[in-house]
């Protein structure tokens, strides 16, 4: 068989070295070839086209562009804080402060991005500033709390940016705290707050010039030096909605709502731990977060039923930072499952949301966009800017419904034993994706030093100081999951109402 075969074999051996011999010829002519090449004044150009280089990947990349030069100094970590960005004759105003340990005044120093500079303007008569708001063709920045350490009493309502460039500080109801200002006609100004002991509402229907009260709400806790407070409010479908807060109870049981000419009792907009902040309305809804002053979970009222939005990529809970209406669409920025980044999303229409950036520093606490760019403020004072022009578009993702969301309630005992006990218990909570906490028979004292372990942790905290006695869950009752529920469906009814599915 071996011979019969071997004519044929030597046939295909002969065939084989013809043509390795025309394979070497042709790599040594493109060795040459290229050797030529890489000397002609042409060569990138050649290589690039006979060995194309795949695209350069973008990255998503914040820069670090200033440090706000008065919050910078400020004496509390909390003060440093921007809290709120707002944009404005194509600057950049940051509010910040800390009117728990009475800091201030505030100096307005707009952000030029591009000098990259900033210029104090002027020096605004109130210890924090929280949220700034443009109305018209005006800034106003209203007083979180008057100071007069350094403005004389009693201190300013709100400060006003104006036209002309002029600023101003003006004292004209004596407010006690000014959370909010917006318009409802186009044509008037509103602002609330708090009035003495009460939650009080004022409008202005001459630019300012004069004031009218339209609304005094008393403290409804029964606790004794209670008082209430309007920390936020908003206009939707031709009603002004604001609803009330006391400071040692629940949210009131019920809304305020003008219609332009007479105020009625409207549903509740907010959880019973919630205080309201950074009312946002779009396509028919109000949004608005849990807290007026620090990240907290987001709300939307569809003018009968309040309820938590769902967090667009897996329906938890949604915790927003700072959120505005930029070109006719909404931005948050916000918290991101399984990341050490925040990230800010937008839609166009409440279904998808789009996350048009998904590395944001997580000492984020405020941002704007401005001239298609994203600008950021930090707790350590700084701005940080990011150009997402190189990048390519993002896909929009539709929004996750929930069934519920998760919820807890804890004896307090040993959770409230010391500071590094809470700050343990408080982790603990985030770890198991609970973002609020209710404590009760705690002395007034833990609130005053605890509270502000959960604002670096944005953990909801309620705290009701007699809501039950000592004896509410006796040693001698067994640990029984009915007992559990029994105990705890009063708590969950106050929080969201007899709703609420936990």
């Amino acid at each position: 068989m071996r011979k019969m075969f071997s004519p044929y074999l030597s046939k295909i051996n002969k065939q084989d070295k013809k043509e390795r011999l025309i394979f070497n010829l042709s790599i040594l002519g493109i060795l040459l070839f290229l050797a030529l090449a890489v000397t002609l004044p042409f060569r990138d150009q050649l290589l690039n086209f006979l060995f194309p280089k795949p695209p350069a990947q973008a990255v998503e990349t914040w820069v670090e562009v200033g440090t706000h030069p008065e919050a910078s100094i400020e004496t509390t970590t909390a003060a440093k804080e921007l809290r709120t960005l707002a944009v404005w004759n194509g600057k950049i105003y940051a509010g910040y402060g800390d009117y728990g340990v009475n800091t201030g005044p505030m100096f307005v120093s707009p952000f030029d991005p591009v000098t990259k500079t900033f210029t104090q303007v002027h020096k605004a008569c109130t210890e924090a500033a929280y949220l700034i708001r443009v109305i018209g063709d005006r800034l106003y920045i209203p007083a979180t709390d008057r100071h007069s350490a350094t403005c004389g009493f009693p201190g300013a309502d709100y400060t006003v940016g104006k036209e002309d460039g002029t600023w101003e500080d003006r004292f004209v109801v004596t407010s006690e705290h000014m959370f909010e200002m917006l318009t409802f006609s186009g044509t008037d100004i509103w602002m609330v707050g708090a009035n003495g002991n009460n939650a009080a509402a004022w409008r202005s229907l001459d630019n300012g010039a004069t004031w009218q009260r339209m609304l005094l709400v008393p403290p409804v806790s029964g606790i004794s030096g209670d008082f209430a407070r309007f920390y936020f409010a908003g206009v939707l479908n031709g009603k002004l909605y604001m609803q009330a807060k006391d400071f040692n109870g629940p949210a009131h049981p019920t809304s305020k709502v003008f219609d332009g000419t007479n105020w009625s009792d409207g549903p509740s907009l907010l959880p019973a731990w919630a205080y309201g902040g950074n009312t946002t309305p779009f396509l028919g809804k109000l949004f608005y977060r849990g807290y007026h002053d620090f990240a907290s979970s987001l709300f939307q009222f569809d003018g009968i039923t309040y309820s938590p939005v769902p967090h667009p990529e897996n329906g938890g809970d949604f915790i927003v930072y700072q959120m505005d209406i930029y070109n006719n669409e909404f931005y948050v920025l916000s918290n991101q499952p399984n990341s050490t980044f925040l990230a800010i999303y937008k839609t166009t229409n409440l279904a998808n949301w789009t996350k048009v950036a998904s590395t944001v520093p997580i000492n984020a606490r405020s941002f704007a966009l401005l001239n298609g760019k994203y600008y950021i403020g930090t707790s350590d004072s700084k701005i940080y800017e990011y150009d997402p022009s190189p990048l390519p578009p993002t896909q929009a993702n539709p929004l996750i419904t929930p069934d519920y969301f998760p919820f807890g309630v804890f004896e307090d005992g040993n959770l409230l034993g010391t500071p590094q006990n809470f700050t343990a218990t408080l982790t603990d909570l985030k770890a198991h994706n609970l973002d609020s906490i209710m404590l009760v028979n705690t002395r007034a004292a833990w609130a005053n030093e605890y509270l502000p372990l959960s604002d670096t942790q944005n953990v909801n905290v309620l705290w009701y100081l007699s809501e039950l006695n000592n004896s509410w869950w006796p040693d001698t009752v067994p640990d029984t999951i009915e007992k559990a529920r029994e105990v705890v469906q009063p708590l969950v009814d106050q929080v969201n109402g007899s709703t609420h599915p936990s």
